[in-house]
This record gives structure tokens, C-alpha cells and sequence, in this order.
């Protein structure tokens, strides 16, 4: 069933990036370029014995602490094969495309487990995998597109509740699985947890012996699993908390599912988007962050499924976690077309809370998809007179999420130059020395990258800033190439605080430079539209 699986996630998101060697999946926003550094920087420190925690080639002299970002160890250790044979753009497209497949297919191993039939389970499957959550996440968050992990969670929890698996190997798989959610996402796994506990509590609450007795003993079982987890991914969580960086914000108001969300169809959906374009577009959450669109026939297939099996315990399980993602979605307020209707919802609790307060609140319905991917997967098991009706509406429920694959969300391209990607740097960057680049934005980190990182950066994109001595402002129109004729007398003074022997303009940038560094006498040198600058010792 993978193989399916990777067929169509192939056929969705591949075939628009093939024969263009700078093109990958995903939006044309920064945050691919980071994952696709981080992709090569990984196997970088390891085979130079660097300690891939603290990365001392950006943001020089004081370097960035991996663990404070969205660092993906794992995806990064597993595709070093192909960063070394085809560079970190290529390992990005081959996880990018395989992401909706292994999600999918997790989803399909826990879905078979329940229905014990092989069809409901791949439709189950590739509703988790090909949801409007991953599709939305494919826009960039390499992070965010590989839960793959969840569904096997779950499963082997329930397998134990079961006693289909011995405690030691239980503690050993989920602490396997839990290690590999932590390296891909620590929000997933964190939000996972918070929710996960919950229904294992709620579970021996509503539980009868002995089934109670068992979901207990998995309580305990899975918290050894936990202790597990914690002492190899100890290094992790050790330079997290010891070094300091200004405290991400994400705005969880902002980032919150708008109550309509679950039924109107934003860019990303095939089906009915055009007609309701104006009504999406009032919605707080950016395009990427808009996965809580459910549909009508996916709702109504839900309800028939609660209603027809209102007297099993499994059915409100799977409400509740239904219900808690939902909610959880919602976020600090609920909004309605993009306007506060109601000031409290219970996400504020976690908005106060250390760590998880990071998380975005419209993610959660992660679990919610997972929750409605099992609930399909049990209703077309349970056949009956009706079978034909239910497998037409799984159709209309396909449908009506079918990716608009034709938008250009998913198609980004990387700013590759000749003069990085071969030997040419080395005529104008001493290797090993500090290069300040001005006006690049991210597009700096695919060049560092492919020199092997050869040279040191002054500044970077890593979605933060490490504590720096100089102001904010310089080092934001730096970024981006819009500095001031007021800024050269601090620009003068980041140049030579991070000791760079190097500035490389863009070609639109290059006019003020050149002016504020004047009274260095720099050595120039143009390459590819863009302007070197050496500067004398």
C-alpha cells in the first residue's frame, strides 16, 4: 500500500518540480531554505567531529544553538546518503514527496489493526496522509509533514491494551517511536503527548475490568518508555534550556482555526475554492496553517458513523479526540470570519504554559485528522446493505479534499549560482572566512551550503536571532537589503563586530554599500549579479 501511496503523492506534488534542477515542493518562502541548510549541516558537523548542536558558521561570533530552532536531526541523519550524492535540495524534494505517503501509511497500519479490513484502511490512511493539514504543511514545514510517528503510537498502545505485545518490547518499540517524533518535531511530539496522556487517562476512567486494569499498567509502561526517551535525547534537551535566545513569538490568535475554517474550502483544495476565495481570505491563519477544512461530506459521514455506533466506548473515544483537537484548533478565541466572537477558549492555558505555549494552536487538529481517518476507516469496514452508499460518499469525501494541485503554493525555487556551486567561490572568499551578505534574505543559506560551508556567515536565516550586541533594526534591512543612508555608521559597526572579510551585495542593494564602506577601501570583484566586497585586515 505504500507503493500507492507514493504513486500519488509523486503524481500530486513531483511532477511540477521535474526538469527544473532548482525547483523543490513547497512555497517560495524562507523556511525551506533553512530546512534544506539544516539537511546538509547535520552530516556536515558529525563528519567534521563539530558539535552539531552549536553551529558556529552563522550568525558569527556567537553562532546559533540548533536546538532552539526546528532542527529535523533525524530526517537529516536518514537522507545523508542523498545530501552527499545529490545535495540538500534534492533529500528535501525526496522528503517532501514521501512525507504524505509515510503518514498515510502509518495511518493505514493503524487503521487496519481497528477495521481489520484492507480497502477502509487505505481510504483511512490517505485521508491522514493527504489531508488538508499536510497538504497546507507541504507549503514549507519540513518539520510538520512527517507525524508518521502518531499513528504508530497509537497502535502499539493499543496492542498492549490488548496484550498482543509483551511489556519489555512495548517500551522499547514506543520509546523508538516517540525518539523518532522528537527528532523530526518537537512540537508534534510534545502536543502528542499532552493529548495522547489525556486519552489514556480518560480511557482508564470509562473502562471496565479488565480492560481497565491493562490500560493502567500501559499508563506506567508508557511513562518507563518516556524515561527512555528522555536520556537519549537528554543532549537535545540539555542545550535548549542552557543557552539563551529572545524567546520565539508566535501568535496564537492569529494562528487559530476560524470556526467557518472547517467548511469553506481555502487556495490549497480543488474543489470549491474559487467560489468561496473572499470568505477564506478573512481567515487569520496564513495559507500553510489553514489544514482544519473538514468539508460537508466528511462531516456528515462522521456524524452517521457516531450515530450508528453510539453504544460502543471506541465511538467517544475518537469523539473526544475529535472534539479536544477541534477545540484545541480554535485557539485562544474563537473567531468567525476572522472576528473575535468569543474572548476565552481554553487554548489560553497553554499560551501561559513554558514550551508548549511556542506551539500554534490550528496544528493540533493533526490529531483531529488522525481521529476522522479512523472514524472512515470503521464505518465503510462495517459494510451492510448499504455499502455501495457509504463507499459513494468516501468517493465525495475525496473529492471535496482533492489538492488544487495546479496552484503554484507548492512550487519554490532556489537562488543556485555557479559561483557557490563549484570551485569559483574560492577566487573571491578566503575559505574559512567571515562573509556579511546584504539584501540575499534566506537564499544565503543554500549558498553557504553548497560550498560545504566553506565560508562563515555574519548573519543568516534561522527563524531567530541569537542575543547580539547590535541593533535589531541594521541587521533586519541588512537581511533584506534595504538600508538607509543613516544606517552606514551602524552598518560600518556590524560589519566589523562580526570581523567579516567579505560583503556580498545584490545587485539592487549595491549602490549604499558600496558608499558606507567607502572608508574601508575595499578590493571588488563581480560575479553573477552579485558585488564582492574584500576588505583589508
Amino acid at each position: 500500500m505504500f507503493v500507492g501511496y507514493v504513486v500519488l503523492s509523486f503524481l500530486y506534488w513531483a511532477i511540477p518540480v521535474l526538469g527544473h534542477p532548482n525547483s523543490y515542493v513547497g512555497g517560495d518562502g524562507p523556511d525551506p531554505k533553512l530546512y534544506m541548510w539544516l539537511l546538509a549541516w547535520w552530516p556536515h558537523a558529525l563528519a567534521h567531529a563539530q558539535n552539531p548542536f552549536l553551529a558556529n558558521v552563522v550568525w558569527v561570533p556567537q553562532g546559533i544553538d540548533i536546538a532552539h530552532l526546528t532542527a529535523i536531526p533525524g530526517p537529516s541523519l536518514v537522507a545523508t546518503p542523498i545530501t552527499t550524492l545529490g545535495g540538500p535540495l534534492v533529500s528535501y524534494n525526496v522528503l517532501a514527496i514521501a512525507a504524505p505517503a509515510l503518514t498515510g501509511f502509518t495511518a493505514f497500519l493503524l487503521c487496519r489493526h481497528l477495521s481489520r479490513s484492507f480497502w477502509p484502511s487505505v481510504v483511512g490512511g490517505y485521508l491522514f496522509g493527504f489531508s488538508t493539514y499536510e497538504i497546507g504543511q507541504m507549503q514549507g514545514h519540513l518539520n510538520l509533514v512527517l507525524p508518521l510517528f502518531v499513528p504508530l503510537a497509537v497502535l502499539l498502545v493499543l496492542k498492549r491494551v490488548e496484550g498482543r505485545i509483551g511489556d519489555r518490547a512495548f517500551v522499547v518499540l514506543l520509546a523508538l517511536v516517540l525518539i523518532g517524533q522528537f527528532s523530526i518535531s518537537t512540537e508534534i511530539f510534545a502536543t502528542m503527548t499532552i493529548g495522547g496522556g489525556g486519552l489514556l487517562v480518560l480511557a482508564a476512567i470509562l473502562t471496565k475490568q479488565p480492560v481497565r486494569q491493562s490500560v493502567v499498567r500501559t499508563i506506567w509502561l508508557a511513562a518507563a518508555a518516556y524515561g527512555v526517551t528522555a536520556v537519549v535525547v537528554s543532549p537535545y534537551v540539555y542545550y535548549t534550556f542552557t543557552h539563551a535566545v529572545p524567546p520565539l513569538h508566535n501568535d496564537s490568535l492569529a494562528n487559530s482555526a476560524d470556526l467557518l475554517g472547517f467548511f469553506v474550502p481555502t487556495e490549497q483544495t480543488w474543489l470549491g475554492h474559487s467560489l468561496v476565495s473572499g470568505t477564506a481570505a478573512r481567515f487569520t491563519a496564513i495559507s500553510a496553517e489553514n489544514g482544519a477544512y473538514v468539508g460537508i461530506p466528511l462531516l456528515v459521514l462522521a456524524a452517521h458513523f457516531v450515530v450508528t455506533r453510539r453504544r460502543m466506548l471506541s465511538t467517544w473515544i475518537l469523539v473526544i479526540a475529535l472534539a479536544g483537537a477541534t477545540i484545541a484548533a480554535l485557539g485562544p478565541a474563537l473567531h468567525v470570519l476572522g472576528v473575535i466572537r468569543i474572548s476565552a477558549f481554553p487554548w489560553r492555558v497553554f499560551d501561559k504554559l513554558p514550551v508548549i505555549k511556542s506551539a500554534l494552536p490550528v496544528r493540533v487538529f493533526l490529531f483531529g485528522w488522525l481521529a476522522l481517518a479512523v472514524m472512515v476507516a470503521l464505518w465503510l469496514a462495517s459494510g451492510g446493505r448499504w455499502a455501495l452508499a457509504r463507499w459513494a460518499l468516501a468517493g465525495l469525501v475525496a473529492v471535496s479534499l482533492f489538492p488544487n494541485v495546479e496552484s503554484s503554493l507548492w512550487r519554490g525555487t532556489v537562488d543556485s549560482r555557479p559561483v557557490f556551486a563549484t570551485d569559483q567561490w574560492r577566487s573571491v572568499i578566503k575559505p574559512g572566512s567571515i562573509v556579511l551578505v546584504v539584501g540575499s534574505g534566506s537564499r544565503v543559506m543554500n549558498w553557504q551550503a553548497d560550498t560545504h560551508f566553506g565560508f562563515r556567515l555574519g548573519g543568516g536565516y534561522t527563524g531567530l536571532f541569537p542575543p547580539h550586541t547590535m541593533d535589531v533594526g541594521v541587521i533586519n534591512r541588512t537581511y533584506f537589503g534595504i538600508l538607509k543612508p543613516s544606517d552606514e555608521p551602524a552598518f560600518r559597526r556590524y560589519v566589523q563586530s562580526v570581523g567579516a572579510r567579505t560583503v556580498i551585495v545584490d545587485t539592487f542593494a549595491q549602490g549604499d554599500i558600496v558608499t558606507a564602506l567607502a572608508p574601508l577601501h575595499p578590493r571588488k570583484a563581480v560575479r553573477e549579479g552579485l558585488l564582492f566586497l574584500d576588505l583589508p585586515r
